[in-house]
This record gives structure tokens, C-alpha cells and sequence, in this order.
């Protein structure tokens, strides 16, 4: 039931995102993580960018404008001192392919390296919408 709903709203949800983005909403990346598992967010990234986003307004809307509208600036968003050390490392460049980011070589949450060396988890399969 989720699958044919995503089906369904996915195009209509891709237009309101382009519509959104050119009339210069800020934008910011993330889920509630509701339907599709933790760690699968960088779909997201895919999917914008299939909605006409460009990459860099992607990883903007990831860091600087996700901590502006949640109000967490002072520990969030730019790479700081004094702030988290949320990052991650790929083995591209997203400024040219967003989909590296499904594949990351590196993460770093709150200062602390993340194992990246767990069995890897049968993820919620993203239909082509």
C-alpha cells in the first residue's frame, strides 16, 4: 500500500518541489523517517535532484538550511569549531553526481566515527517515480 501511494503522489510531490524551489522557498533535507528506514535518506537527495534541484541547492538545503529552519545554527549546519561534526565523506563529488552520497566512505556523527562495517540492511525499495 505504501509502494502504489508513493507511486501515485511521487510526480505530484516532484512538481511541488520544483515549484517551490523556483520561486526561492528555503528548502530543507530530511525525512521522519516514517515509512522508509534510517540511513536511506540520501534517496532523498536523488529525488530532488530528479525534481530539478541542482546539486549544490541539495547539499545546502542538507546542512545550512536545515539547521536555519530547525533553529539548531549554533550546533548545526557549517563545519565550525564548537559545533557537531556531523560529516561524511565520498568517494566523488556531489557537486557533480548527488548519488555518491548513497554510498558513503566515511561518517562522522557528533565528533564520533560511525563503523561503517555492519551487514548491509534489505532497504525499502524506491520505485522510479
Amino acid at each position: 500500500e505504501v509502494r502504489q501511494k508513493a507511486l501515485e503522489v511521487g510526480p505530484v510531490m516532484k512538481a511541488a518541489l520544483r515549484t517551490a524551489h523556483e520561486k526561492g522557498v528555503k528548502i530543507a533535507f530530511g525525512t521522519d523517517a516514517g515509512v522508509n528506514d534510517h540511513g536511506t535518506n540520501a534517496y532523498e537527495a536523488v529525488l530532488m535532484n530528479e525534481a530539478g534541484m541542482s546539486e549544490r541547492a541539495i547539499l545546502i538545503s542538507a546542512t545550512v538550511n536545515a539547521a536555519d529552519l530547525m533553529d539548531l545554527t549554533d550546533i548545526a549546519g557549517t563545519i565550525e569549531a564548537g559545533k557537531d561534526a556531523d560529516i561524511i565523506a565520498v568517494s566523488g563529488n556531489p557537486l557533480e553526481n548527488i548519488s555518491t552520497l548513497l554510498e558513503p566512505q566515511f561518517v562522522m556523527a557528533r565528533g564520533n566515527e560511525i563503523n561503517l562495517d555492519v551487514p548491509p540492511v534489505d532497504l525499502f525499495p524506491w520505485p522510479n517515480i
